[in-house]
Order: C-alpha cells, then sequence, then structure tokens
C-alpha cells in the first residue's frame, strides 16, 4: 500500500529542475546545458527534453537563449515545431522586455 504522505508518491520534476537550476552559475553553465540538451533532442527527440530546455532557456538571459536558438537552428528545425514554440514562449515569458522579445522571435521563425 502506498503512503499517501510520502513526498516521491507524486513528484513534479520540471518544477523541482526550475529549482534546482538556480544552483548553478546560469551565465557560465547555461549555454552548456542548453546545448547539451539540444544533443539530446536530436538523438532520443523525447517530449520531456524539450521542457527541460524550455527551463534552461527561461533562466538565461534573453540574448543569450536567443543566440543558442540561432546556433542550433538546424537541429531544431527537425524537432516538433509546437514543442520549439514552448521553448520560445517560455523564453520571451522569462524576460522583462516582453514586447520586444516577441518581436525577436518573430524574426527568429521567420528564419526557421
Amino acid at each position: 500500500k502506498q503512503n499517501l504522505y510520502d513526498p516521491f508518491v507524486q513528484r513534479n520534476l520540471i518544477e523541482e529542475f526550475k529549482e534546482a537550476i538556480h544552483v548553478f552559475d546560469i551565465m557560465t553553465y547555461g549555454p552548456f546545458m542548453a546545448r547539451f540538451i539540444i544533443d539530446e533532442i536530436r538523438e532520443h527527440n523525447i517530449p520531456e527534453f524539450w521542457d527541460a530546455l524550455s527551463v534552461v532557456m527561461e533562466a538565461l538571459p534573453f540574448q543569450r537563449g536567443l543566440d543558442i536558438l540561432h546556433d542550433e537552428m538546424v537541429d531544431l528545425r527537425r524537432g516538433d515545431p509546437e514543442r520549439l514554440f514552448n521553448v520560445c514562449r517560455e523564453m520571451v515569458e522569462g524576460t522583462n522586455f516582453g514586447v520586444a522579445a516577441s518581436l525577436r522571435m518573430a524574426e527568429y521563425f521567420e528564419k526557421v
């Protein structure tokens, strides 16, 4: 019988990852994390990797995340467009300059 008060019965791993990512120096390790996750998406294309990429990209400064998207455009283009849109939406929501970020994302999607 399962104990309903056991913290491991129901876990939200994305929320745990959002909390854990702030332990790292995101400016130093964030781009490496993002590129690692993109490599995993290229190899396995598991939906949860897209969720993890959203978390990392939201934590990064917007321009740095956008640079990574441009650098990895070829691999990301092969993935699910809806998931890529969700990553970009999280990046826009994570910035203080939503209108400018939205315009930059629109420009990015024209190239994709």
